[in-house]
């Protein structure tokens, strides 16, 4: 399966409407192997508001500067925390907000602090770049959450990202 988005900073003060009558999911994420073209990731998602946890192995694989080869599957939470026993997450909160016939996720990071992105997925490149984006969008970033892991990594736990294009 194909993975088509497109991925943009949004400062809080512009989002323009009030998140807490949206559902959220907390997501915390880890990678087990990362290149510049490929990762693979463990996803352990808490659907609230009953925080049922899944946990999602994910491979992706960059075909273009926005479409990606993605394969996920649920794999048990016990084989989960033996492979990334260790590991620092990333830790955020995602919104799914409806606009128009899409959906926007708009992930609100606790790990680094202050970054927030939104992104939606396409059937196309066509469609996405057909669509009329929300004013509130900031601007558009090809950052991923890996590149944010390998920050981790290097011993930055205490990022806050004030000016998220000093990642």
């Amino acid at each position: 399966m194909f993975e088509i988005e497109k991925k943009f900073f949004v400062k809080r003060a512009d989002i323009p409407f009030d998140l807490y009558m949206y559902d959220s999911t907390r997501i915390l994420q880890t990678y087990l192997a990362i290149t510049d073209i490929s990762e693979v990731r463990i996803r352990k998602i808490f659907k609230e508001p009953h925080n049922n946890e899944i946990v999602i192995l994910t491979y992706k694989r960059k075909v273009s500067e926005n479409k990606r080869v993605e394969k996920e599957i649920q794999i048990d939470k016990q084989i989960a925390g033996e492979l990334t026993e260790g590991l620092p997450y990333i830790s955020k909160k995602r919104y799914e907000l409806p606009h128009l016939y899409k959906e926007i996720e708009l992930d609100i990071f606790d790990v680094p602090k202050n970054l927030v992105f939104a992104e939606i997925e396409f059937e196309s490149e066509e469609e996405m770049e057909d669509f009329d984006f929300p004013e509130w969008f900031g601007e558009e970033t090809s950052i991923s959450n890996k590149d944010i892991f390998r920050r981790l990594q290097e011993g930055h736990h205490n990022m806050d990202i004030t000016d998220p294009l000093s990642l």
